[in-house]
């Protein structure tokens, strides 16, 4: 036979597409896909052509079509091999696209689920129901860091609230220096559980005003959050006097541990007496130097700015864990080492 090598059998066939042979079999009495030849002791034998039609026959099964439905299809006018495998590149997409979304959601499930207590009976159906008010507000991705970083911030969330009540309940104005240093505190956990990004904290704290249960399970005492917010927007309007939306956006506002511990190191030394032209002690301005550029993003103009709002604004200063004594002693340091 000419061209016979063109040709494959009906077992090769079977081999090749993961098919039986009956079902080649089968294709061939419903008119779905008949070979091209027979060999001369009758054996089916397939052309090229219909290697191609039984890959569209394949494509359109994977797409759920039934048998009657894909040879009513093959057998309309302008359909060909580019066009299915076209459309099953597509329908490839949709379901990818529909696995990531499904991975998104158990993705931000199981974060839920690690950020407290594992939900049991009618609570899954809350839990559910919350998570899909969370969703009409924030992307997966944005749902897990929420709720993961809440399941690491929690403890310290719960000291904070109780010391927020503490004062709460002792009447302590807004201005007050503890209630000042509760604010930095709230701020600055803030920002570690929102990574540094202001927006989420504010579109988060907007949520938590209108959906009160978020408060329970993945938020903060609705009673505390009054009682330090007039505490809080002192703080912000004192910064906003001297920075704008853009510059507390370029901030990096995630280095409070850092802060601290700056802090607790100069005021070591101030209760040792550490001189100030000592290699320590220029070690700390250098330390502090740099974490000062940090916060400021390395922008020059918006550190100067940054420093004069904590030099004029004694409700800034108050809170900080940077005090006057520790602003006092790296001046100090600062001075006797320009004068070197």
């Amino acid at each position: 036979m000419a061209g016979a090598r063109q040709y494959v059998k009906v077992g090769e066939l079977a081999r090749r597409t993961g098919l039986t042979v009956r079902t080649l079999h089968h294709y061939d009495a419903i008119g779905l896909l008949r070979p091209s030849a027979r060999s001369g002791a009758g054996y089916r034998l397939y052309a090229p052509a219909d290697v191609a039609r039984l890959h569209g026959i394949l494509a359109l099964r994977q797409l759920g079509l039934s048998l009657a439905d894909i040879r009513a299809t093959l057998a309309a006018d302008g359909v060909s091999l580019a066009g299915i495998v076209a459309e099953q590149i597509r329908s490839l997409d949709r379901r990818i696209e529909e696995a990531r979304a499904l991975r998104d959601r158990l993705a931000v499930l199981d974060a839920a689920m690690a950020a407290g207590e594992p939900p049991e009976g009618e609570d899954w159906l809350a839990t559910l129901a919350l998570l899909r008010r969370y969703r009409e507000h924030f992307t997966a991705a944005e749902l897990r860091t929420i709720l993961t970083n809440w399941a690491t911030t929690r403890g310290d969330w719960a000291a904070l609230v109780a010391d927020v009540h503490d004062a709460r309940r002792r009447g302590l104005a807004p201005d007050a220096p503890e209630m000042q240093g509760l604010a930095q505190r709230w701020m600055a956990l803030s920002m570690q559980w929102m990574e540094g990004d202001v927006a989420l904290a504010r579109r988060w704290g907007g949520l938590v005003e209108t959906v009160p249960e978020a408060c329970g399970r993945h938020g903060l005492d609705p009673v505390a959050i009054a009682a330090v917010r007039p505490a809080l927007q002192l703080r912000l309007a004192a910064l906003r006097r001297h920075l704008d939306e853009a510059d507390l956006r370029a901030m990096d506002k995630r280095l409070a541990s850092e802060w601290r511990a700056l802090a607790e190191r100069a005021r070591a030394m101030i209760e040792a007496g550490t001189p100030r032209h000592a290699s320590a002690a220029r070690a700390l301005l250098a330390d502090f130097d740099a974490l000062a550029d940090r916060t400021a993003g390395h922008d020059p103009d918006r550190r100067r700015r940054l420093e004069q709002a904590y030099r004029s604004e004694p409700v800034l200063a108050r809170g900080h864990f940077i005090g006057a004594d520790v602003r006092t002693f790296l001046a100090g340091v600062r001075e006797a080492a320009d004068g070197a």
